[in-house]
């Protein structure tokens, strides 16, 4: 769910994780939770969607997406993803 671009879907894992973390202790849960939940949702937060993704669906990107996808801001996640 934290690969949705709907904000809500990430708001709903995140409660999850905290539930399935409570319980389990699971090292993939609380890394995900600490980690992963938190850059990925800021990414949607702060544009909406992906903006790695753009190419792939046919999205024109904006400069404000263009220049984060070329910064240091931009997680290695994310450059992996972006088509060539």
């Amino acid at each position: 769910m934290m690969h949705s671009e709907e904000i809500a879907l990430h708001e709903s894992v995140e409660s999850f994780l905290k539930a399935h973390v409570a319980q389990s202790r699971t090292a993939v849960l609380e890394r995900q939770l600490a980690e992963s939940l938190p850059e990925h949702t800021a990414v949607v937060r702060r544009f909406g969607r992906y903006p790695h993704r753009n190419a792939l669906y046919g999205r024109e990107t904006t400069p404000e997406e263009q220049a984060w996808l070329d910064s240091d801001d931009c997680p290695g996640w994310a450059k992996s993803q972006m088509a060539k």
